[in-house]
């Protein structure tokens, strides 16, 4: 767990094991380093389990507030089950999803043989795909436009933040159109200066 962390986004960030599962690390002996209240978030506990949107949430405040507008998120409050910040990205070593995985991921439950959505997985991969190809060309556009302001880029750049923001809100019909219209946007404004 610990080599997990190591090098992760959260340690570079100064995300230690404490922020998450509380304890003291000045204590050397496990139960005093844990202390009472000291969690270790497994799913075997739900309880535990529901915390660990308002624990991410602490630094992720715009994805919690988006992921609490979700069904995935009811799911995890009210049943104690369901999918949350860890099914999706890890726990310490957190990882942004891309269109390989991500169709592999939600299939775990959107699929024909449980009739839950399984078309879910499709629209997710198109989305996903659309904000990848997007990055790149965001990439490029804040290369060229470094010493010039645009209106054009700070729409595209407000549009990339909400796109992935709301995207753990999982309404992909909204998030398919608005990912369109960033790629689009975007290829506009490098095909202007090529």
């Amino acid at each position: 767990y610990y080599n997990n962390w190591k090098d992760s986004i959260h340690d570079l960030s100064g995300v230690t094991c404490t922020d998450c599962h509380g304890g003291d690390p000045a204590k050397s002996d496990i139960k005093t380093a844990h202390g009472d209240n000291f969690s270790s978030f497994t799913e075997r506990d739900k309880e535990s389990f529901k915390k660990i949107p308002q624990i991410c949430g602490r630094c992720h405040n715009a994805v919690l507030k988006n992921f609490i507008d979700s069904k995935h998120y009811k799911a995890v409050f009210q049943a104690g089950t369901g999918p949350h910040c860890a099914t999706c990205h890890g726990s310490v070593n957190t990882k942004v999803y891309y269109t390989s995985i991500i169709g592999r991921t939600c299939r775990s439950c959107h699929n024909e043989e449980t009739k839950n959505l399984p078309e879910i997985s499709g629209a997710a991969e198109e989305i996903l795909q659309n904000i990848n190809v997007s990055r790149a060309y965001r990439n490029w556009a804040l290369i060229f436009y470094a010493d010039k302001e645009t209106v054009k880029l700070k729409e595209m750049n407000a549009l990339y933040k909400d796109i992935t923001d709301s995207w753990h809100k999982f309404d992909f019909a909204r998030l398919n159109e608005k990912s369109k219209e960033l790629l689009n946007g975007l290829k506009s404004m490098v095909n202007k200066e090529l």
